[in-house]
């Protein structure tokens, strides 16, 4: 039996993702018998505070990755999870309805909710399953939601198990949001999806005035803050702090423990009705495995370690970030978003030239990836780099200085016929 052949066409069959037939089957294609295919790299070790070991590479600097505050490895966070094995063990021994429910689980989710100002909030095994199965606990075929184009995909995903009526708004634009809220639809609820910072521009949303437009045509504000809590505002207080928002001002956050926070999970913060609703009615709750207790500990003791040195950590990766945004500059590239977060998208341009560039730095021992279309646009495929705050100077600046290089080698060393494929 062919099975490759199966799998093909079993994922044409899929309303999203990367269906059988699109450039992204093309490009993957065309990259692999040429060296260029440079997922799946084999992480051996993390060593301290911003390098790697990468099988068949070494040691190399890592840009490719969320610990945006370089936690992961903090003295603190390994002594509570060497205590959480002890008590707990590795396992979770069922679901959070069932044996999986422990002293720790609910002390995570008090500490969050304290975090975000809210009054509850509720931890899933992953990010994607919070998104997916929150959107489809909340929402029916009654409801309508509106999605900006550049959101993450395990929000669109969301909106499509839901059953809604789902309809996309120009990236980032409230005024197109406006338009969309004002034609007459069903009469069932409105809710509408934004990410706090966008994980491929690295641009923050416009909250203030997506605020203003969804108390104008009573609509729900759920906003993705997995790049932005932590990272944004003075004290990482994320968009609301970043904004000066009120509380209130939004009705669903929902955010992720494996980024800054170095964990495994993701969760939702909102109001007590809510939450209280999703324990009972969010399938990704009730029918997953508890996320075992040696990584809710290590979440619980990353949230104190931030809490405490917040101010010093955010202090230095805003330093970082402006100086490797600068130095790329200097180098004269072209920086996609604001300068505001540590995601640093550069643009290339043609896929393959991105692909040929990032295969230049990783040969440079800089992990890097880069990032095609459909994600981005046909024609603007990025290097996307992640600063942390436990990076050197010198660092970035060599790694500025080899990305400059290998994009300018690429372009140079790139067909037109190999340009004009995605």
């Amino acid at each position: 039996m062919d099975t490759n052949k199966y799998a093909i066409a079993r994922s044409s069959e899929r309303p999203h993702g990367y269906p059988a037939g699109t450039s992204w089957d093309e490009i993957v294609a065309y990259l692999s018998p040429r060296g260029h295919f440079l997922w799946f790299r084999e992480i051996e070790k993390d060593l301290p505070k911003r390098f790697v070991r990468v099988r068949g590479c070494g040691d190399m600097l890592m840009l490719g990755g969320y610990s945006y505050l370089g936690l992961n490895g903090h003295p603190e966070i390994r002594a509570a999870c060497n205590e959480a094995l002890d008590r707990y063990g590795t396992g979770s021994h069922g679901s959070r309805w069932l044996a999986g429910h422990t002293t720790l689980h609910a002390e995570l989710e008090e500490l969050i909710a304290d975090t975000h100002g809210t009054q509850d909030a509720i931890v899933y095994t992953s990010g994607y399953v919070a998104n997916v199965s929150t959107l489809s606990a909340l929402l029916s075929r009654k409801d309508t939601v509106f999605s900006d184009k550049m959101n993450h995909a395990s929000l669109s995903d969301g909106c499509w198990y839901s059953g809604a009526k789902f309809k996309r708004f120009r990236h980032n634009d409230p005024e197109d949001l406006r338009q969309a809220l004002s034609e007459k639809g069903p009469s069932g609820r409105r809710m509408v999806f934004i990410d706090g910072v966008f994980s491929m521009s690295g641009d923050v949303c416009s909250a203030p005035e997506f605020v203003k437009v969804c108390e104008q045509y009573d609509a729900a504000l759920f906003v993705d803050e997995c790049h932005s809590h932590f990272v944004l505002g003075q004290s990482g207080g994320g968009i609301k702090e970043f904004f000066g928002l009120r509380t209130t001002d939004v009705d669903v956050e929902m955010g992720t423990l494996s980024k800054v926070i170095p964990s495994a999970g993701g969760y939702i913060a909102g109001s007590m009705d809510m939450v209280t609703f999703l324990r009972r009615a969010s399938r990704g709750f009730i029918y997953s495995g508890a996320t075992p207790a040696v990584m809710i500990a290590a979440a619980i003791a990353a949230l104190h370690v931030f809490r405490r040195e917040r101010e010093v950590l955010i202090s230095n990766l805003s330093e970082n970030i402006k100086f490797f945004r600068d130095a790329l500059a200097e180098n004269g590239m072209k920086l996609v978003g604001g300068g505001e977060t540590p995601i640093v998208p550069i643009l290339v341009g043609p896929a393959v030239a991105a692909a040929r560039a990032a295969t230049y730095c990783q040969k440079g021992n800089i992990f890097i990836h880069p990032v095609f279309p459909p994600v981005v646009e046909s024609g603007r495929s990025i290097m996307r780099a992640s600063v942390m705050a436990t990076h050197r100077t010198a660092d970035l600046q060599y790694a500025a200085d080899v990305i400059a290089e290998s994009i300018l080698r690429a372009m140079e060393d790139t067909s037109e016929e190999e340009a004009a494929l995605m």
